[in-house]
């Protein structure tokens, strides 16, 4: 009777450090992706990060964003480590874009650089969404990477450039020097007319 229970009890702890092992492992294999709230302002364009971290042998992934395109445009997508393949529609504002490398990656680092335009007005936003998303190993069988993400990846927000450079400019400490300055030129060419004429009077 005690060797039947020593062995359901080696048997037990066979499978609970198996069960642990299997959760260890899944844990680590999933991964996160985010990027930092972007500020543009009016009409020009801005460079930001979609970040990854505690990722292990990605090999491929495939991403799919939106976004208002009465707000912002995605000008042009970038990675340095993988080989992308962008399909933009800029008048319906998604995109559909694909990414592979042949060694697989690890750690955390930027997995795109998106450039995006300022097409709306001051104070409009939109978020950058995520409609699609898979990650796969570098094997060569693929795994699928499990990945946790905010479908709103990030709120984009447009600023109001002509208030700021007003604002700047009224706040300026030179500009009062600059005033003073005009003044006295001005006035040191009126005692100069006036004292040439009368010398000619003279």
């Amino acid at each position: 009777m005690m060797k039947k229970y020593d062995k359901f009890i080696t048997i037990s702890l066979s499978l609970m450090i198996i069960l642990t092992f299997s959760i260890i492992v899944n844990s680590e294999n999933i991964v996160t992706i985010n990027m930092d709230d972007v500020k543009i302002t009016r009409y020009s364009e801005k460079w930001n990060a979609l970040n990854i971290s505690d990722v292990k042998n990605l090999g491929s992934f495939s991403i799919n964003l939106s976004w208002d395109p009465n707000v912002i445009d995605v000008i042009e997508i970038n990675s340095s480590y993988f080989s992308i393949f962008p399909y933009i529609s800029h008048d319906n504002g998604f995109v559909i874009l694909t990414g592979y490398t042949i060694q697989g990656m690890n750690g955390s680092f930027e997995l795109l650089d998106i450039l995006f335009k300022a097409i709306g007005i001051a104070n409009s936003s939109c978020y950058l969404k995520i409609t699609d998303c898979e990650f796969l190993t570098a094997d060569p069988k693929p795994n699928i990477i499990n990945c946790n993400y905010n479908e709103n990846l990030t709120l984009i927000t447009i600023t109001d450039s002509i208030s700021n450079d007003n604002n700047t400019n009224s706040n300026n400490p030179y500009n009062f020097i600059i005033i003073i300055c005009i003044i006295f030129i001005v006035f040191i060419f009126i005692i100069l007319f006036l004292f040439f004429k009368r010398k000619q009077k003279k």
